[in-house]
């Protein structure tokens, strides 16, 4: 025990070698988080994302047609809100609110169909959580959410564009990775 002891004063306390005097060693203190820069809005540089998301992304803001030009009229907001409430109505299990702010085209069947989206959302062992909606482009935006289906958390990255038609603002397409 004498032995710790010694080796313990050793080691916490430093000799001045000028007047031999016991000091505490110094401390350096470190920052509780470090600044990493601004965030970026670039959808190029989202990390978490496939290429192959990013070009079906890509390939439909670029969609033509009448639809294109319907959404150079609706506004960023109108677009964010149905993208908001889309996901609330998913956290909700509430499959028919969030289809009906999909393209008509797209709600009818498949996966964006409401007893789709209602089966698997009400299903879930813990219920999705959105944890951020950022605006990445004129008519894409980009979701963050986790939720957990089977055993493992899903850590959700979505780019969900969207489109005007009949002068309200509609989902076309979600590209995400889980």
């Amino acid at each position: 025990m004498a032995t710790f002891a010694g080796w313990y004063a050793y080691v916490t306390r430093t000799t001045d070698a000028a007047d031999g005097a016991s000091r505490p060693a110094q401390v350096v203190l470190q920052p509780a988080f470090q600044v990493v820069g601004p965030f970026e809005t670039d959808a190029a540089l989202l990390p978490a994302v496939s290429p192959a998301v990013r070009a079906a992304a890509d390939r439909t803001a670029r969609w033509g047609g009448t639809a294109a030009t319907a959404t150079a009229t609706a506004t960023a907001s109108d677009a964010l809100d149905t993208v908001s409430r889309f996901y609330r109505a998913l956290a909700a299990g509430d499959g028919a609110t969030a289809a009906s702010l999909v393209t008509p085209a797209k709600r009818a069947q498949g996966p964006l169909s409401g007893d789709a989206m209602a089966t698997f959302y009400q299903s879930l062992t813990e219920p999705l959580a959105v944890l951020s909606l950022r605006q990445v482009d004129a008519q894409v935006f980009e979701a963050r959410y986790t939720y957990r289906a089977t055993r493992t958390v899903c850590h959700g990255r979505a780019l969900v564009t969207t489109e005007s038609t009949g002068g309200a603002s509609a989902i076309r397409s979600i590209a995400a990775n889980c």
